[in-house]
């Protein structure tokens, strides 16, 4: 994606919806919380503005800083206010029907340099991006639901684009040379993280550090 990330957006104001939004804009990032419910949307800005006054209360943040994160940060009831944004995180509930429905409305107002991610801990990003066009959908999955205090995070990048072609019957190579084995690629149990990008404001766009 050649599109410089200014604007982020987040589907669901809950635990994980509301920190993601309050990280990316204190680290410097326009932001735009989005939840059907309107309750709920109240409740995670509720929660947001005392994730700033804890922050500052602790002096890891100033006022200039609060005031500045608060000047960044909106919300919204539908996904077509995330239109403009170059990177949108759902954070919404673990239910797969309701992430594929969002993720189809998201492929069809979002540009399509946007960058779709999905905050999932226990449905598969491949699944997921089925529902779009995009080649490269991912999964950013904190280690912690604390996340303004969390600095580190995991990607996970879905298969998009057509499926790789399978080996020949015969085991023989394309060029007609000899028998190959086809070994299936090996896994890793083991994924390390990963340095999430600076934003700017200096800051990883998840961490308030």
């Amino acid at each position: 994606m050649s599109e410089a990330i200014e604007h982020i957006g987040v589907v669901g104001a809950g635990t994980m919806g509301h920190g993601i939004a309050q990280v990316a804009a204190q680290s410097g990032y326009r932001v735009t919380l989005v939840d059907v419910s309107q309750s709920a949307l109240e409740k995670g800005l509720a929660k947001i503005e005392k994730g700033f006054e804890r922050l500052l209360g602790k002096g890891e943040i100033s006022e200039d800083d609060r005031d500045a994160a608060r000047e960044r940060l909106s919300s919204g009831g539908e996904l077509k206010d995330l239109a403009d944004c170059q990177l949108v995180v759902e954070a919404a509930v673990e239910k797969l029907e309701v992430k594929r429905e969002i993720f189809g409305e998201l492929d069809r107002v979002c540009a399509p340099s946007a960058l779709l991610a999905s905050n999932t801990s226990s449905i598969s990003i491949t699944k997921l991006a089925a529902t779009t066009g995009r080649p490269e959908p991912r999964a950013a999955r904190p280690f912690s639901a604390r996340l303004p205090i969390c600095d580190t995070l995991r990607i996970v990048t879905g298969r998009g684009g057509p499926a790789p072609a399978p080996p020949p019957p015969d085991g023989r190579a394309d060029d007609g040379g000899p028998p190959r084995r086809h070994r299936p690629p090996r896994r890793s149990s083991r994924r390390p993280p990963v340095e999430a990008p600076r934003g700017p404001a200096g800051r990883p766009p998840w961490s308030s550090g």
